[in-house]
């Protein structure tokens, strides 16, 4: 004798079918990387993949302890290099955070931002009678050491996580302290916020960069600067991290008073 489920049965189990396969295309790119990441074991890319997907809280209990380790530089414009404390590197909303900040750095080509950028600042200096400004290939090795060390250590200042200068970080280039300037900025983000994804196309990134630089490279004693480097790097951070996952972005633009490439 067959069974026969009811019509509301098969209403629910389409229903869920939608809802799982809605779930998967909207986080198609944290699930992959989540399933790519060789450090997570099944049972933890499951965990994340499932909070991710279904917008899970924290355990409101451990939430609460986790509270306690957050630092009192965790916030916006500090200036003071700091580590994490380990409590907070196991839990799930960090987890969440760095999943998506390194599938960005992945994402992310340099060369192509530069090249965007540049002809976004070539077309305003265009309009100012400026000399065009090169891309600066000598300065790439010290900006991508600058974003990623303050990325790292949660900081945003013109100095090094040891107190150097920023300068310090361009040790071919001679002069540096009377050739380089620098501007820096920094953004905190949700950890699934579609802007994550949306940057990963280097042309709309570098539009939104434009706009936050336009005032600063658009003062007259900018037309000094013949060459210039541009980098982002995304890290987890534990500002607020007991009740939402926050990527830190942080934007270093090197420019120098001598030519490129």
């Amino acid at each position: 004798m067959t069974n026969k489920f009811p019509k509301s049965f098969y209403f629910k189990l389409s229903f869920i079918i939608l809802l799982v396969l809605f779930g998967y295309f909207q986080n198609q790119n944290f699930i992959q990387a989540t399933l790519n990441d060789e450090s997570l074991n099944v049972n933890e890319s499951f965990n994340l993949i499932m909070r991710e997907v279904m917008k899970l809280p924290n355990n409101v209990e451990n939430d609460e302890v986790i509270s306690e380790y957050i630092s009192g530089y965790a916030q916006p414009g500090n200036q003071v290099p700091y580590q994490i404390h380990e409590k907070i590197l196991s839990d799930d909303n960090y987890a969440i955070a760095k999943q998506s900040a390194n599938q960005f750095n992945a994402a992310l080509d340099n060369r192509a931002l530069n090249d965007a950028f540049l002809r976004q600042m070539n077309h305003l200096r265009g309009t100012k009678g400026w000399e065009q400004i090169q891309f600066g290939e000598h300065l790439e090795e010290g900006v991508l050491r600058r974003v990623e060390e303050m990325g790292e250590y949660h900081y945003l200042s013109s100095i090094t996580a040891d107190g150097a200068d920023f300068r310090a970080q361009f040790p071919s280039v001679s002069d540096a302290e009377y050739r380089l300037g620098e501007n820096l900025y920094e953004l905190y983000i949700s950890a699934g916020d579609v802007h994550l994804t949306t940057w990963e196309n280097e042309k709309i990134l570098a539009d939104y960069l434009f706009d936050v630089y336009v005032d600063a490279v658009s003062l007259s004693n900018y037309d000094i600067y013949q060459s210039q480097y541009i980098s982002i790097y995304a890290a987890p951070t534990d500002y607020s991290v007991d009740e939402v996952p926050y990527v830190r972005l942080v934007v270093s633009l090197v420019s120098d008073t001598e030519g490129g490439i």
